[in-house]
């Protein structure tokens, strides 16, 4: 696992590209457990017996986040992910990315952490020279 610290929204969403160049994952954005929305960024809530992709955050008391479907991660999803960046901040636990056709996440941002993951270990080096601050090391507070 690769841990990078990032506080910043815009640099976590770097991050994110940085992966899906040329666009060829997924995205599904998770939901906190107490948020009302219904859609963000144009997207609407999955069913809740849908598992399209493996959840990031786990709940002590087996609670299943929302989340929406399973998209393609396009430059214009990306746009309105910017454009819609409070309301991310104050709804969402988290933005994952899947390679087509798997349920097992590639890399997420879990802003309100301030940390990304990334669950390859092969980028540490390609991150690294793109001036990420990327670890094998989990953060002591992690």
């Amino acid at each position: 696992m690769i841990y990078i610290e990032e506080k910043l929204f815009e640099k976590q969403l770097e991050l994110l590209s940085f992966f899906n160049s040329p666009e060829k994952l997924d995205l599904i954005i998770w939901f906190f457990p107490e948020t009302k929305l219904r859609t963000i960024c144009g997207l609407t809530l999955a069913p809740k017996d849908l598992v399209e992709g493996e959840q990031i955050t786990t709940y002590g008391d087996g609670f299943k986040p929302k989340k929406t479907r399973k998209v393609k991660f396009t430059s214009d999803l990306l746009i309105k992910i910017k454009a819609s960046s409070k309301a991310i901040q104050e709804n969402c636990d988290s933005l994952a990315l899947y390679p087509h056709g798997e349920k097992k996440w590639l890399v997420c941002m879990i802003e309100h952490e301030g940390i990304c993951l990334v669950s390859d270990n092969s980028f540490i080096e390609a991150l690294l020279s793109k001036g990420f601050n990327a670890s094998l090391e989990k953060p002591e507070w992690w």
